[in-house]
């Protein structure tokens, strides 16, 4: 978002050539990773979005049977796996990198990959090919990610919400057992237009746990993981994970 409005605003000088370096290294990573997997089942998403930004991590969607296969390929870029969870491995060197088998939060699957992966298209960075999900399911995930995982929805967020939302992406929240996360996110937008709320905005509590309720009562894949948030507990990291999640004012 800030190298956006750095460009939008023409701003010249150090900040712009740090951030503008920030960008370029972070394409250089998409393509080496894309190299990386070439021929599995895969998608890069959570990156492409309608305004230029650099994110903390790279995130890749990639099949159960492929995960093993993509690890290997990925450590002979210099990176280690450094955590390893039911549905996501994370990986670090030259770049941090997140590797789903299914998007969720806490081991509890809050999107169904496959049906995700239903929606893949081919592009090009830095003269790479490429596999990304398409803006109509990019959106979705977009939404899916700020309102389930993160609890917090941004400005980046609203721009690529009211930027790519069309009636292909309603039709694949529909899929996706997601029209609870959609109905929300119309709602924040129309709050912040109306100059009601500011972003980033946090989810309350409460709106949280109804959000996810819903969630678990409509989506077999949701409800048959929210169990696992028991072995999430139990983790020694998990006390400091929230504490840290309910201090942030963004993610």
């Amino acid at each position: 978002m800030f190298l956006h409005a750095l460009r939008r605003l023409d701003v010249k000088g150090k900040i712009r050539s740090i951030e503008e370096a920030r960008y370029a290294k972070t394409l250089k990573a998409i393509a080496d990773v894309a190299e990386a997997l070439n021929g599995l089942e895969y998608s890069l998403f959570k990156f492409f979005r309608p305004i230029a930004y650099v994110p903390a991590d790279i995130d890749v969607l990639v099949s159960e049977k492929d995960l093993e296969t993509a690890k290997r390929r990925l450590m002979k870029l210099g990176l280690r796996a450094i955590v390893k969870d039911s549905y996501c491995i994370t990986l670090n060197g030259r770049f941090i990198m997140d590797l789903y088998t299914y998007p969720n939060f806490a081991n509890i699957i809050y999107l169904d990959a496959k049906k995700l992966m239903n929606n893949i298209i081919e592009s090009k960075v830095n003269g790479v090919a490429m596999r990304r999900l398409k803006n109509s399911a990019e959106v979705a995930v977009i939404i899916a990610h700020a309102l389930y995982k993160e609890q917090i929805y941004t400005l980046n967020d609203k721009i690529t919400v009211q930027t790519w939302l069309d009636e292909e992406s309603e039709a694949i929240m529909e899929e996706l057992k997601a029209k609870g996360a959609l109905e929300i996110a119309k709602e924040i937008n129309h709050q912040i237009d109306e100059e009601l709320i500011e972003t980033p905005y946090k989810l309350p509590i409460s709106k949280t746990l109804n959000l996810m309720i819903h969630k678990a009562l409509q989506d077999p894949l949701t409800r048959v993981t929210f169990p696992k948030l028991l072995a999430k507990l139990m983790d020694r990291r998990f006390p400091a994970l929230i504490t840290s999640r309910m201090r942030r004012v963004t993610y």
